[in-house]
């Protein structure tokens, strides 16, 4: 997309001229794998992880059951209720990181069981407020969805429909308002498999990260990673070099490539000072 700008160029933008694509990151990670034996709930809380965890178990009345067992992260209690429902916490209690991006890879386990899903958790307040993406099973559709809790409310905010719950990555982003949903990549510069905006004059702009697990036993294996968001936009032209301009005059054209992770509209409008 072309960009144009008068006058002098600011120093700030002198140096967003020799910006190029980086890998995102990490600023948390949490292997699975290192821990190769089993453990017991507490013992996995006891692992320096910081996890919390937050049931939600409605009418079944079962304390959920998270354990390491050889590598893998496993939720080991379970029926076919969607009143079952545990989530894996870390990152502040109510409060926490605003912008990042969540990567863990997932092995449903169906067990017979026709609804349940299995995910990641982000921006978590409390137990009534934060998003959930998730591979979720309905009857016999399978999607990937992104649903909003809002106090007591869960709506379904976007989601997208695949053919199989074999066993993949899933990662999510969020910065600001706008989300991206990627499956089978931890690479945040691909297409997203669907981005949305949640436009609510109260959304949740800050809050815990961690794992959700619903209607069945889950288990999640390799690391669960908690990166930045990529960069925002790429400058194409000028081989890299600095852009001048004659004090005071003069246009510059400038080609910039926005990262699909903030494309959620037929048009981008970039700022420089």
């Amino acid at each position: 997309m072309p960009f144009y700008t008068t006058g002098l160029l600011s120093f700030l933008f002198l140096l967003l001229a020799h910006f190029h694509p980086t890998a995102a990151a990490t600023t948390l990670t949490n292997n699975f794998k290192s821990v190769q034996k089993s453990t017991t709930t507490n013992e996995l809380l006891a692992l320096g992880h910081r996890w919390r965890i937050q049931d939600t178990m409605g009418t079944s009345g079962k304390a959920s059951a998270w354990k390491l067992d050889n590598g893998q992260l496993k939720q080991s209690q379970g029926t076919c209720s969607s009143d079952h429902n545990s989530l894996l916490l870390t990152g502040g209690s109510g409060h926490g990181w605003s912008d990042y991006c969540v990567s863990i890879k997932i092995l449903p386990d169906e067990g017979g069981c026709a609804n349940y899903d299995i995910g990641v958790v982000l921006r978590y307040v409390n137990e009534k407020n934060y998003y959930r993406v998730a591979l979720r099973r309905t009857s016999n559709t399978y999607t990937i969805d992104l649903s909003k809790h809002d106090d007591s409310h869960e709506g379904a905010s976007k989601k997208s429909t695949i053919t199989t719950s074999a066993a993949t990555v899933l990662t999510a982003c969020v910065a600001g308002r706008h989300f991206s949903i990627f499956r089978g990549t931890t690479d945040t510069t691909a297409t997203p498999l669907f981005t949305y905006k949640d436009n609510d004059a109260q959304y949740h702009n800050n809050g815990a990260v961690g794992l959700a697990c619903r209607g069945r036993p889950c288990a999640f294996d390799n690391d669960f990673v908690v990166s930045t968001p990529p960069p925002p936009f790429v400058i194409d032209n000028n081989n890299g070099d600095p852009f001048y301009v004659s004090d005071g005059s003069g246009t510059a054209s400038i080609d910039v490539t926005v990262a699909p992770f903030y494309q959620h509209g037929d048009s981008v409008i970039a700022y420089v000072e």
